[in-house]
């Protein structure tokens, strides 16, 4: 592993002063810190040598001294660490058998797969606009963990029974499908929920349903939701962005004209018997 900080015109080889690299060390990801300069991480995979421990390391001096991050990892080798691009603390490693992340900086981890299957994550990346976590899998395409504002603001919610997190701006958009027939050359996944999405965190499962007024800007209300499902932890509840139906009438609609049932009237001589 090399540094440049000349625009190329020298390098500085860096492995000697990596504590804990191993011998013809395999850098499988350099990711250089969008927080502060200086800072960089580095994962490194092994497995092609029959070791399978997780290699991760943090420089915050340009490469002078390193700390292992590794630290809470599974015996799984390592792919990719990027750091959050909203929280300098919050960093994600892609590893041969899921997604891990850490609020300290890589002092410990949780693994975060929820529904993805354990599969190889060969790179991560967090879209900086839309708050998204997406991870590049090794047979099984992309996936995508829309909205990790809960993850990112975790750490602000310690000590707090119920906390509301910062909602995604969501827009109002109309569905358009294709007519043609594309056959086995159309891509198909799951498109994200519509709506905006309302993230809350729940110390206790909570023992009645849960009540959101949405409210206009001039606090006028738009609609209230009713939801039964949420319990203690994170969880999202999504405002398809209707505002209440007005009250229906007690006038149930009837067939057929005047409304009475719908007959079918036949000149005599059409009945002809058999």
């Amino acid at each position: 592993m090399q540094l440049t900080r000349d625009g190329g015109k020298t390098w500085a080889n860096l492995k000697s002063s990596i504590t804990g690299l191993p011998a013809f060390a395999w850098v499988s990801k350099i990711h250089a810190s969008e927080h502060d300069a200086g800072t960089a991480f580095v994962s490194v995979d092994q497995h092609r040598m029959d070791d399978y421990k997780a290699y991760a390391f943090m420089t915050t001096d340009f490469g002078k001294t390193w700390t292992k991050i590794s630290n809470g990892l599974p015996e799984d080798w390592c792919y990719v660490i990027r750091q959050d691009p909203h929280n300098a603390n919050l960093l994600f490693a892609g590893m041969e058998h899921g997604i891990f992340a850490s609020w300290d900086k890589g002092k410990s981890w949780s693994k975060i797969n929820n529904n993805m299957p354990p599969v190889s994550v060969r790179d991560l990346r967090v879209h900086k606009r839309d708050h998204d976590l997406v991870a590049a899998t090794h047979g099984r395409g992309l996936w995508v963990l829309d909205d990790i504002q809960p993850l990112e603001e975790f750490n602000l919610i310690a000590g707090k029974d119920v906390a509301v997190f910062a909602t995604r701006t969501a827009t109002l958009w109309n569905y358009y499908g294709l007519i043609e027939e594309q056959g086995d050359a159309a891509y198909k996944a799951k498109n994200p929920d519509f709506g905006a999405y309302l993230n809350l965190y729940l110390k206790n499962d909570p023992k009645d349903a849960i009540t959101v007024t949405i409210t206009d800007a001039k606090g006028n209300t738009v609609r209230i939701l009713k939801d039964t499902v949420s319990k203690a932890g994170v969880n999202r509840i999504i405002w398809d962005l209707r505002y209440t139906e007005e009250e229906k009438l007690n006038n149930p609609v009837k067939s057929g004209w005047g409304g009475s049932p719908l007959r079918f009237w036949l000149r005599p001589e059409f009945i002809r018997p058999r």
